[in-house]
Formats: structure tokens, sequence, C-alpha cells
């Protein structure tokens, strides 16, 4: 593949032509003429580590050599490219990942734009219209004797909702539930989500058992609407048209449109997760140790990094409430007159 094969500065369908799209395809000639030596034509000569690297190399100079998520995520898709599709060997696995720990942005804690959106539930009433959200979608589609997949939809993203309350887990994790092998139900006595440690991001195993009302919704959802969206046979919670898993990106998107049309939330799927750092941390400032077990963090340090100072609010009214109990301990209020005289 040469930078002939690249596409032209022309607009193209939808997409709007833009300075930065002029940008951005100047630096895409320039990523494939740093790889032209080699000429890839195919995606094991694309992963091959010194096309990758000198691609990677010309992403770094795009940005001044500032560690980027982009430029991360460009490496990390690399990686998958080599580990699941080209299947190449160890050597260059190893390589491509030390490629992405190098690439890693600097993480400092939460961003601002998801701050910004778990402020909404400092009122409560925000908090409290999410957390009844699951029942209410889940009544509504009962309401109907004979459901459609309207109904069956609407269902299905009251089950996502209340899993991802109940088991903040992460979206990709939640979109690949299938039932006997990482979700495990006996009716509505008991049931729990079992993830192995190679299926989620810190290699740590995951064991959430679900509360009885999270489980008889899903069994109401299995019972009555999961037929009509899953093809026959298929044991996936959230089933696609072609027997595997609805994609993680569709069910972000989903849940995204459903909170804010619904609640008018700006809410995207991995909040959830920073949701229920804050909630918890607000009810018990400083305990940090037992987010980092619900969150399935690897070490605690990210746990404190990300979440200390969501609870700073609720330190500084027990604070306050402390103090308040404590004035006037070990002394004997005088009463004071109406002239403003102690009373003797």
């Amino acid at each position: 593949m040469s930078s002939t094969s690249l596409p032209k500065d022309q607009p193209c369908g939808h997409r709007r032509w833009t300075a930065n799209a002029c940008k951005s395809a100047k630096w895409r000639r320039r990523w494939w003429r740093a790889a032209a030596p080699r000429r890839p034509s195919s995606l094991a000569d694309l992963i091959e580590i010194e096309t990758a690297k000198a691609g990677l190399d010309v992403l770094m100079q795009r940005t001044q050599e500032k560690r980027t998520s982009r430029n991360h995520g460009v490496a990390y898709m690399l990686l998958n490219v080599a580990r699941h599709w080209v299947k190449a060997d160890d050597r260059t696995i190893q390589t491509l990942t030390l490629f992405c720990k190098n690439l890693a942005p600097k993480k400092d804690g939460m961003t601002r734009k998801n701050k910004e959106r778990l402020r909404q539930f400092d009122d409560p009433r925000q908090l409290n219209m999410l957390l009844d959200l699951p029942e209410t979608m889940m009544r509504e589609a009962c309401a109907t004797a004979e459901p459609t997949v309207l109904e069956a939809r609407v269902a299905q993203l009251a089950i996502a909702v209340e899993i991802l309350l109940m088991a903040p887990l992460r979206i990709g994790n939640i979109a690949a539930l299938e039932i006997g092998r990482t979700l495990f139900l006996n009716g509505t006595k008991s049931g729990h989500i079992v993830i192995a440690g190679t299926e989620v991001k810190n290699d740590y195993d995951i064991e959430f058992p679900l509360p009885q009302v999270t489980l008889r919704m899903i069994d109401t959802y299995l019972k009555r609407f999961h037929p009509l969206l899953a093809p026959a046979g298929s044991t996936m919670l959230f089933p696609s048209l072609d027997g595997g898993h609805k994609r993680s990106t569709v069910l972000s998107h989903q849940l995204q449109q459903c909170i804010g049309r619904r609640c008018g939330i700006k809410m995207h799927a991995h909040l959830f997760r920073h949701l229920a750092g804050k909630i918890y941390l607000e009810a018990f400032p400083g305990a940090y140790g037992v987010i980092k077990i619900l969150l399935g963090h690897k070490n605690i340090d990210t746990t404190i990094r990300t979440y200390c100072g969501t609870e700073h609010a609720a330190v500084y009214r027990r604070y306050d409430e402390f103090l308040e109990a404590r004035r006037g301990v070990g002394r004997q209020k005088t009463p004071i007159a109406h002239n403003g005289r102690r009373v003797r």
C-alpha cells in the first residue's frame, strides 16, 4: 500500500470538509510515507515491528512527543490486530505491548468532563430518577399484554441500567454477558456475574452477587422479552441478530440516548462506575478500600487518585456536625437575659 492509495483532500459523502480534516489527511500520508519502504499490503505487514514503530513515530511528531489517548489508541489497535487477527508471534506481541505502555497518557485522576457530569447528582432528585429508572422502564414494558420488539428493547435497556447500578462493570463486560458462562442464575433465588481475569482490564477475577430485585427483573426479561430479540438458542443476555452479543459501543450509545431522553441526564456507560464511587464515598468518606474492590482496581492508588475529592462536601458536612456537637462540651452554658447580660 502506497501513499497514492490514501484518500485525497476532497469532501466525501456527508462529512463536512474542514481545515482539521485536511490536516488529518496530511498526517495520514506522512504515516504511510514512513511505512513506505516496507510497502505494507496486509494486516500482517502493518503490525511488523519496524512498520508499526515508523507509523507511531509520525503520530508522536504530530503531538510534539506528547502521549495522548489518541496515539495510545492507535498503538492498542495495532496490538489487537496482531493478537486476534494476525496471530503474531510472542516477540511481536511483547514489542507492541511495550509500545502501548510507552504511549499510555499519564492519568491524574478523573477528567474534568466526568467531574462536571457527576455534579448532576448533587441534586438528589436527579439521583433518585436514575435509581428508579430500571423499575419504571420495566413496568412500562410489562404494561402491554402482547409485547412487541419495541417493548422488548425498553426492557433490555432497563436490565442494562439495573446491572450497571448494581454491578458497576465496564460496558464491554456487560454487553458480553452470557447465561451459563458469565451470568449464573438460579431463578429468582440467587444469581452471580462471574468474569475471568483474562476478560477484564486488570486481570482480576470478578464475582458480583445480584440482589433479589435485579434477579426478578432479569427473570421477567428472559421469559417475556428476550425471545423477541434473540435468535433461537441464543444465550447472550444482550443478543444481536447474528447470534452474538450486542456491541458495547451500540449498547453504550443506546443507554446514553435513553437516559438523556427519560431523565435529562448526560451520562455515558462508564460514568456508572464513577457514580458508584461518588455515592458510596459520600456516605462513607475515606472508604477507598471498598471502592477498590467494587470497581476491581489493581492498585488502591488508582482509586484514591480518581475519587479523592468526590466526598469532600460530605466530609465538610460531617465535620460541621461534629463541631456543633462538640461546642459546649465540658462547660456549662450560662443563660443570657434579654438585655444581653449574663444571668447570675
